[in-house]
C-alpha cells in the first residue's frame, strides 16, 4: 500500500479500510 502517497490524507485510508471491513460484516450478518 502506498502509504507515502496517502500520507497527506491518512483519514481516507482509515475510512476506506473501515468501509471494506464494515460492508461485508453487516451484510453477512443480515443474510445469516
Amino acid at each position: 500500500v502506498p502509504w507515502k502517497s496517502l500520507g497527506k490524507e491518512p483519514v481516507i485510508v482509515i475510512i476506506d479500510r473501515v468501509f471494506i471491513l464494515a460492508h461485508p460484516a453487516p451484510d453477512g450478518r443480515t443474510l445469516t
